[in-house]
């Protein structure tokens, strides 16, 4: 909001409102609703054909062709409201990422249908008995059903808007004084995330076919995060004026929105303009779903040929397996042969750390002898580090444990600060090299902790399973 201090204030309800305290949700929608109902009501009833009737026409042709072209233009009257309604939905989602656009039509239509607001058909109540009365009971009885067709469309409209309302898609506003005003909107933010893939098979084999087809299916989808979100804006020196009246800026969602409001509401909506002097976001709601970019379909054919052994006794045949169970059985073997170089790895790069940790501390004897046994000295026990690491690899390859790089830098950090304390500890001189040493070491063994607890819930399993 900007303030316009130039602007003429008459349209502001200074006269209207009085300074009152917040009222609660259910006083304050009889209260909003009741004038601009009835407004509503004169604004459409005022455009049906049977309202243009005058007192020379009173065929009943007439009668009944006005009161049949009047329902047509509630009909018109119910799809201008449902077409406004879902029009609010549209204008309070706020794309943050970029979306393809069917998917922005997707994500954008699952928003609509959720504040989607049912409005009955207006019914054609006529027939040949109404048509067999007196001239002036035909005009009253069409009269009568028309107005309550109107009253009970206009009616549910704004049952709908109040239901809206509780549903945290449209929002109060309150006068305080004269010119101070508080309201509150709703929006629905939209963000997404890194395309997902699944693969899905289906397999089909006949009980004596010697072929496999395997319906590999691969979907691509987009995870959508809908964060909805209650705005709070308070203002001062606050008026309202009509839309052809007002002055504001808007953006593309509000103009979208104003352009479908149908001309028998415009004279009662108003546009709020002031001086903001405080706001307020509220998260409020939070959905995640997704959207399916794209599906690809393949067959995949396997031929079930390749050795087929069995065990016999004589003619006996005692049990017999083929190409699928043998090829079970080979990854089976390679994946036990890779855990057994792992573990043998990792034992040896475990003896080559404690190898050149020894080396370290034997070059650090000479540090003060020259600087290049300082410069051996770095150089072994950056290579038990990195010694370190390779075993801890191999080691986690071996119980087939996967970790991301952040959490197994954690994990060694700990040793390599023990390490590196224990190393500073032991250097010859003064005894500053004790003292800078000593918190390292407490910081190595207080991170160490969780590399413990990690590696005992790591071997605990395979101890029991053995005993």
């Amino acid at each position: 909001m900007s303030r316009r201090a130039k602007r003429s204030r008459a349209a502001a309800p200074a006269q209207t409102h009085q300074p009152i305290k917040r009222p609660t949700q259910e006083e304050t929608k009889p209260r909003l609703f009741q004038p601009v109902h009835g407004a509503v009501l004169i604004e459409i009833s005022e455009r049906l054909p049977f309202r243009k009737l005058t007192a020379s026409d009173v065929s009943r042709d007439v009668l009944f062709a006005a009161y049949i072209d009047s329902l047509s233009a509630l009909n018109k009257v119910r799809s201008e409201m449902l077409a406004l309604l879902d029009a609010v939905a549209t204008a309070s989602i706020v794309r943050e990422t970029e979306l393809p656009e069917d998917a922005w039509q997707e994500v954008e239509a699952s928003i609509r249908a959720e504040y989607r607001t049912q409005l009955d058909v207006p019914r054609n109540l006529a027939g040949a008995e109404l048509g067999a009365l007196p001239h002036a009971e035909i005009r009253k009885h069409l009269q009568d059903r028309l107005s309550h067709a109107l009253t009970t469309l206009v009616c549910q409209f704004f049952d709908g808007l109040s239901t809206l309302i509780d549903r945290q898609l449209v929002g109060l506003v309150h006068w305080f004084g004269t010119n101070a005003v508080t309201y509150r909107f709703y929006r629905h933010r939209i963000r997404t995330h890194a395309v997902l893939t699944t693969v899905t098979d289906e397999r089909k084999s006949e009980p004596e076919a010697w072929v496999t087809e395997t319906r590999r299916r691969r979907t691509k989808s987009l995870p959508v995060e809908v964060i909805l979100e209650c705005h709070r804006h308070d203002a001062v020196d606050a008026f309202w004026t009509s839309i052809d009246n007002t002055k504001v800026v808007m953006p593309p969602n509000v103009r979208a929105l104003i352009e479908t409001i149908p001309d028998w509401m415009r004279p009662s909506i108003r546009i709020i303009d002031g001086y903001l002097i405080r706001e307020r976001n509220e998260e409020v709601g939070r959905k995640e779903s997704s959207v399916v970019l794209s599906v690809e379909e393949e067959t995949i054919t396997e031929y079930n040929y390749g050795l087929e052994p069995a065990v016999v006794l004589g003619s006996i045949v005692l049990i017999g397996w083929g190409p699928k169970e043998i090829a079970e059985e080979q990854a089976t073997r390679k994946k036990l042969r890779v855990i057994g170089l792992s573990r043998a790895a990792s034992a040896l790069l475990g003896a080559v750390v404690l190898a050149l940790q020894l080396l370290t501390w034997a070059l650090s004897r000479h540090i003060l002898a020259a600087s290049l046994f300082f410069l051996l000295a770095l150089l072994c026990f950056a290579a038990s580090v990195f010694a370190l690491a390779l075993s801890a690899r191999y080691l986690l390859r071996s119980k087939s444990v996967k970790l991301g790089e952040r959490e197994f830098q954690s994990l060694l950090a700990g040793p390599v600060l023990l390490m590196a304390g224990l190393q500073t500890m032991l250097l010859p001189g003064s005894w500053a090299w004790l003292l800078l040493g000593v918190p390292v070491v407490g910081t190595g063994l207080w991170l160490s902790h969780h590399t413990a607890a990690f590696l005992r819930d790591l071997f605990l399993p395979s101890r029991k399973g053995h005993s």
